[in-house]
């Protein structure tokens, strides 16, 4: 298939993934492989790009030709107009993020324990800490659960702070548990 001949064109592109994606073919790149797919809600001028691997590619289906370009029209479309102060601080908020989770990160504890932690950061502000070589998660300031890191070995003033860990704690458990099974 060459895809390079769809540009401009308004199709719907099918996957060996089971997805349908509609819009117009931007572009093509052959050193990555890749179509970008221009997706746009009616007359709104912003547009979302996606790049699709054409290895994934099982079908592209023309809904619309390409339009006819008037006597006067560029040869090459221009890009569209890109809000570079929007992309810096985008980047940086994601910077920002990344650097935040990495603090958050204990390289001297297990994957599961590492994900328990993280599944409790998401909804709670937790902390690492360690002691006589066991690495506790503090959850709340109030809340310390001990490895393995079970509802039962969460210690702390009996009340609703208490309750609610011990209750995110079982189900995030019982998600890890769903996500990967025991062999």
């Amino acid at each position: 298939m060459d895809t390079a001949s769809f540009i401009g064109v308004r199709a719907s592109v099918k996957t060996s993934l089971g997805e349908t994606h509609e819009g117009v073919i931007f572009t093509y790149d052959p050193t990555s492989s890749a179509l970008v797919l221009e997706q746009r809600k009616g007359a709104d001028p912003k547009a979302t790009y996606r790049i699709i691997k054409t290895s994934v590619v099982r079908e592209i289906v023309v809904l619309q030709g390409v339009e006819p370009a008037a006597e006067d029209a560029p040869e090459k479309l221009p890009l569209p107009d890109v809000n570079m102060a929007a992309v810096r601080a985008r980047e940086e908020r994601a910077v920002a993020r990344a650097k935040e989770d990495l603090a958050h990160v204990n390289p001297s504890v297990t994957v599961r324990a590492q994900s328990i932690y993280d599944a409790l950061r998401k909804t709670m502000p937790c902390e690492w800490r360690e002691k006589d070589n066991d690495h506790y998660v503090l959850v709340l300031n109030e809340v310390l659960v001990s490895p393995p890191y079970t509802p039962d070995l969460c210690k702390g003033k009996p009340g609703p702070t208490l309750t609610r860990v011990q209750k995110v704690l079982a189900g995030e458990l019982e998600k890890l548990k769903r996500e990967v099974p025991a062999n």
